[in-house]
């Protein structure tokens, strides 16, 4: 009965949440500046492997993220206009919807991007062939005035490498995606939870109290988790293809050259 109830509660205050995904999309983006600038430190301090550094700065992120959904928490239990329903009778002829623990499935890859090599010809010069743009012994090809000039640092299997960290890195935003298209349920959640804790619905001594924050990172952590390893997981792929590169721009440096 007492899950029952507490379904219906977390049930009710989802539909009456305002912008909910737009909440989070904005808690996120402040989420992924501090990722982003925990990344710059660690290359500041030399940690220069992209395996290393970039599952360390998600997992700062995420406890920028889970303190951000603290003060969401308050601002919105501060007012008391909650929306919330205080006075749902245990008895309520309600359907019984449960919102349980999410089943996570992801897939997809990254927003790592790259730009191919380039030359330019007279008009009167003959078209490229095939063979101009095979490296010489030395690493690169060039031809004569008005010629093609295009030099690749990368082989083919370099460039395998390349594409499948991006890949990777893909599947890595879609479980960030993931918390995005969660977020009605999981806001709800956390917000029946505070009030339960709090004592402040009328018949919550028949339900067991959960904190907010167990239930925030029950909802969560699977997709940072998979995250960091997927983003860890392309960093290392794409040093491999590059190893003298320490980020993402370098790469697509590498790339363009």
């Amino acid at each position: 009965m007492s899950e029952n109830v507490r379904s219906r509660w977390i049930e009710r205050t989802k539909n009456r949440l305002s912008w909910p995904r737009l909440q989070i999309s904005l808690i996120l983006t402040f989420t992924a500046l501090c990722a982003f600038l925990t990344s710059v430190l660690l290359l500041r301090i030399d940690v220069t492997s992209m395996a290393v550094r970039y599952p360390i700065a998600i997992a700062a992120a995420y406890v920028v993220f889970l303190g951000l959904l603290r003060v969401w928490l308050w601002m919105r239990n501060r007012s008391l206009d909650l929306d919330v329903p205080f006075d749902l009778p245990v008895n309520v002829a309600a359907p019984d919807t449960s919102v349980g623990d999410s089943v996570f499935n992801f897939g997809g890859g990254g927003d790592f991007a790259g730009a191919g090599a380039g030359g330019g010809w007279d008009g009167d010069a003959p078209m490229p062939t095939a063979a101009a743009f095979v490296s010489s012994p030395s690493g690169s090809s060039s031809s004569g005035s008005g010629g093609l000039d295009i030099g690749l640092d990368l082989d083919l299997d370099e460039l395998w490498l390349v594409a499948l960290a991006v890949v990777v890195a893909i599947g890595g935003l879609l479980a960030i995606f993931y918390i995005v298209y969660a977020a009605p349920v999981l806001l709800a959640e956390i917000t029946v939870d505070s009030l339960l804790a709090a004592g402040l619905y009328k018949t919550a001594s028949i339900i067991e109290p959960r904190y907010w924050l167990s239930t925030a990172i029950r909802k969560t952590a699977i997709p940072v988790l998979l995250a960091m390893a997927l983003f860890g997981a392309s960093g290392y792929l794409l040093q491999a293809a590059v190893p003298e590169a320490r980020t993402v721009g370098e790469v697509v440096r590498s790339l363009g050259q």
